[in-house]
């Protein structure tokens, strides 16, 4: 069994300790990818192990905060002793017993003063245990909400109007009848002369005549209001007014300060608060501390078992022997606690807690260099510091640099990639900001690409566009219509067509550069890159336009064309506003300026 705080202490002859180091390194090793150690374990010299176990160090401090206060609540029979009290400085607070507190806690709670209880009337009400409602002012009803008063709504029939459209004639006022008229037509014999005979012919007529059911107004009486536009209230009954919600008609509320009791019990009471501080650090060996800072940035989530706990009302210095490396933590700790206890904030209990990380370093050479790895926990997990591998991720980053620099941006990446994924510790910042950059210069070509493409597309695309829905226009039959000049769209078919593939591109162009993205390290040289991406802009772009020729010849893009004709009138409508605007107020600026002229001319 090793002692509670050893510093530092040389493993010698341990055989199955290093054994499991090997292995372990071996495991560790064969997971990381893009090196060609997979067996490092076996093929590493052993010079030394150490045992340097880190100590996570925490001191907590209770502490608790009192106050004397006034406070009342209603009086509903309790238990009033014998009062003894009868100001605040009649007693300290730090005289009244109150709960222990056993465990670490944040919170504030107020407890009564015995003794300092006695009865008075409600201040609030006078005794009464109630108060004139707050809503209606005693009156026991309040205005509608539902018609503000009036005692009537606009009929929800016809829209507050009076009438209905006339369901008989549809609004028109007439309807349409068909009649018939006979009449004897004489029809000659065919073969003889004079003969022949009468036969009835009847024709069929349609008339308008004027509706019965409106009288020919097109318009019927409302039957829900009788042709006043409104309807009684249901909520009031037509009196504009109702019962008041708030007091259910007393024209009361009961008191909320003694709520309805008609005496309070005021008393004085002591206001608690706890509250702890949680101080914290790890103490690791000083060569531990140089060469893995890996291991301080981490140590919360590792191994580690509890050595020490001290839990007192009050911790003093020199908790761990003298000489202990720990001690100059501990205490400063302590001292920083103690100073923070004040008359009204004082501490309540302390605990001290020392954990312990096993941890060891393995000093061993490979390919004669020195190196130093570090293990920790009952499962030996590694912190490899700077190792063999850490010299193959270098070696991919710095490669990666030197190709961005030269601008061999896709060999850049590949190298970077290689070093990120080995997840150095000790560069891992700096290999992921060189990706990053190259990344972004990798990608900057595409978007190059892509832009200049989308811009062509849509300047010389449009003409190509333009010219096809104008000239030719292929569409099924019934829309047809749209390529008869002075028909309602035709003048506008052509333009919003080619607005529309215009916006389309623009609106694909990050699409189109994500995909291009997909091929960012298999496509090596900017040219390259510029030009695949500017090809496939001018190939999505073709199938745009194809896709839309497609649909323009089944009539739905003439929807688009519609949508422009009211975006069209719109904006007429809107310019001539403003214009009538504008010539309204020089208008009535020239009307102010002379009647301002006029009334200096009166007194000069």
């Amino acid at each position: 069994m090793k002692e509670k705080f050893i510093y530092e202490e040389k493993e010698i002859g341990n055989s199955q300790l290093e054994a499991a180091f090997r292995k372990r390194i071996n495991s560790w090793a064969d997971s990381v990818p893009h090196h060609p150690y997979k067996n490092l374990g076996d093929k590493i010299k052993v010079n030394a192990i150490y045992y340097k176990p880190a100590y996570p160090i925490r001191v907590r401090s209770q502490y608790e905060e009192r106050g004397r206060h006034e406070g009342h609540e209603p009086y509903t029979g309790q238990n009033i002793p014998a009062r003894t009290l009868f100001k605040l400085t009649d007693f300290n607070s730090w005289d009244i017993g109150l709960p222990e507190v056993k465990q670490f806690t944040d919170n504030t709670t107020n407890y009564i003063v015995s003794g300092s209880q006695h009865i008075e009337n409600c201040h609030h009400c006078g005794a009464k245990g109630w108060i004139t409602c707050i809503r209606c002012s005693g009156a026991k009803i309040v205005t509608c909400t539902s018609c503000a008063g009036a005692g009537s709504l606009r009929c929800t029939s016809c829209g507050g109007s009076g009438s209905n459209s006339c369901s008989s004639c549809g609004g028109r006022g007439s309807k349409s009848r068909q009649i018939s008229r006979s009449e004897q037509v004489w029809v000659p014999q065919s073969g003889s002369s004079g003969g022949g005979y009468y036969q009835t012919k009847t024709t069929y007529q349609t008339v308008n005549e004027s509706c019965s059911s409106c009288g020919g107004s097109g318009r019927r009486t409302c039957g829900g209001c009788g042709g006043s536009g409104k309807v009684t209230c249901h909520t009031c009954s037509g009196r504009g007014k109702i019962t008041c919600p708030m007091c259910s008609g007393s024209g009361r509320n009961t008191c909320p300060t003694c709520q309805g009791h008609m005496r309070l019990m005021h008393h004085f009471y002591v206001k608690r608060e706890l509250s702890y501080t949680n101080q914290a650090t790890c103490v690791i060996h000083g060569e531990v501390y140089d060469r893995f800072p890996q291991f301080l940035d981490e140590y919360e989530s590792y191994e580690s078992y509890n050595v020490l706990r001290v839990n007192k009302p009050k911790l003093e210095t020199g908790q761990l022997p003298e000489g202990n490396h720990l001690n100059k933590f501990v205490d400063e700790y302590l001292v920083k606690a103690h100073k923070a206890k004040t008359d009204i904030h004082t501490m309540q209990f302390q605990q001290l807690d020392v954990d312990r990380i096993d941890s060891w370093e393995l000093h061993y050479s490979f390919k004669g260099k020195d190196y130093v790895m570090l293990f920790h926990g009952s499962t030996y997990e590694i912190v490899p510091g700077l190792s063999p591998i850490y010299e193959v991720s270098l070696s991919y980053w710095k490669s990666g640099v030197a190709a961005a620099k030269a601008r061999m941006y896709t060999r850049a990446r590949r190298m970077l990639m290689k070093a990120s994924n080995i997840g150095t510790y000790e560069i891992q910042e700096e290999v992921d900001a060189a990706l990053d950059a190259v990344v972004e210069k990798i990608d900057d070509s595409f978007r190059f690409g892509t832009s200049i493409a989308t811009w062509l597309m849509a300047f010389f695309g449009s003409f190509v566009v333009y010219r096809y829905f104008s000239e030719v226009n292929l569409v099924l039959d019934y829309a047809g219509f749209i390529n008869r000049p002075g028909s309602l769209l035709y003048d506008y078919h052509a333009w919003s067509q080619t607005l529309a593939f215009a916006l389309t591109v623009f609106f694909l162009r990050k699409w189109i550069w994500r995909q291009c993205q997909r091929f960012g390290e298999a496509i090596p040289s900017v040219i390259l890159r510029i030009g695949i991406s500017f090809l496939f802009t001018v190939v999505v772009a073709a199938l745009v336009f194809g896709l839309q020729g497609l649909l323009n010849y089944t009539g739905i893009t003439i929807l688009i064309t519609l949508i422009g004709w009211m975006l069209t009138w719109a904006f007429k409508i809107l310019l001539i506003v403003i214009v009538l605007a504008v010539k309204l107020a020089i208008w009535l600026g020239k009307m102010i300026w002379g009647i301002l002229k006029w009334l200096v001319g009166l007194f000069t």
